[in-house]
């Protein structure tokens, strides 16, 4: 029988601290990491403009630079997982586009990233009503398919027998409301240390926002801060994630 999951408190919590144990464990994981979000922050901000002032051209610039992060940071997710499931400390940052087990997790990694991806641009290029209200639909519709979906990348960075989506639909069944509430409060504290810094560079400035933004501080604070976040955030979500499988895994662990 499938164990009870945790509370959704508690399963953040545990994500937390799993996560800094993986990383202390292996600090040149981290240390890679934190550089590829570093690079990817930089690259961004000299090659593209904001969001909203991007057009079609640097908008797939945009993706496909995302796409690039997401396949440099695989290594990262893996080890973090085959650390929490089983104990394993993966040494240098293993890129690995030939082992079978990294393609399949950068496969299905790219394929939702690459929906959130069409549907960022929908919803930039949809303005009557109806049309808005069916990519919404749609993009609910492939939240809870992608929540449903968060076991099967612990299952595939461990080599389970049955890492299969139709398996952790299965499991996941009625669990995906649970699952969305835990990553959102597993977000919170990093938020909240963003949003306490933009608001100590604002008030260093005088408490204009606009110029905050602007200014060579915020810049600073902003590229450092989302290189952090690209090493630490996704190791507390591949925690979560690997705790979830062990509470809720049955028919993907099973041949």
């Amino acid at each position: 029988m499938t164990p009870t999951p945790p509370s959704i408190w508690r399963a953040a919590v545990t994500g937390y601290r799993d996560a800094a144990r993986a990383l202390s464990a292996m600090p040149l994981l981290a240390l890679v990491a934190f550089a590829v979000g570093l690079g990817q922050a930089v690259t961004e901000f000299i090659l593209l403009p904001a969001d909203e002032t991007r057009d079609i051209f640097q908008q797939v610039i945009g993706y496909v630079l995302t796409l690039v992060w997401s396949f440099l940071l695989t290594p990262l997710l893996i080890a973090v997982h085959r650390f929490i499931l089983l104990d394993e400390v993966t040494s240098g940052y293993p890129i690995e586009p030939g082992n079978p087990r990294f393609l399949r997790f950068f496969a299905w990694s790219f394929g939702l990233t690459a929906a959130v991806a069409v549907f960022d641009f929908l919803t930039t290029k949809v303005n009557d009503l109806i049309p808005i209200l069916i990519v919404l639909a749609l993009f609910f519709v492939g939240v809870v398919f992608a929540l449903r979906l968060v076991i099967l990348f612990p299952a595939i960075a461990v080599d389970s027998p049955g890492a299969t989506w139709r398996s952790a639909l299965r499991d996941s069944k009625g669990y995906a409301w649970r699952i969305f509430w835990i990553l959102l409060l597993a977000s919170l504290p990093a938020l909240a240390v963003v949003l306490i810094a933009i608001a100590g560079v604002g008030y260093s400035i005088g408490l204009d926002l606009t110029a905050a933004r602007a200014s060579a501080p915020f810049k600073i604070f902003s590229v450092v801060a989302y290189a952090a976040a690209t090493a630490f955030l996704p190791a507390v979500y591949v925690a979560v994630a690997s705790r979830l499988y062990q509470w809720m895994g049955d028919r993907v662990r099973q041949a």
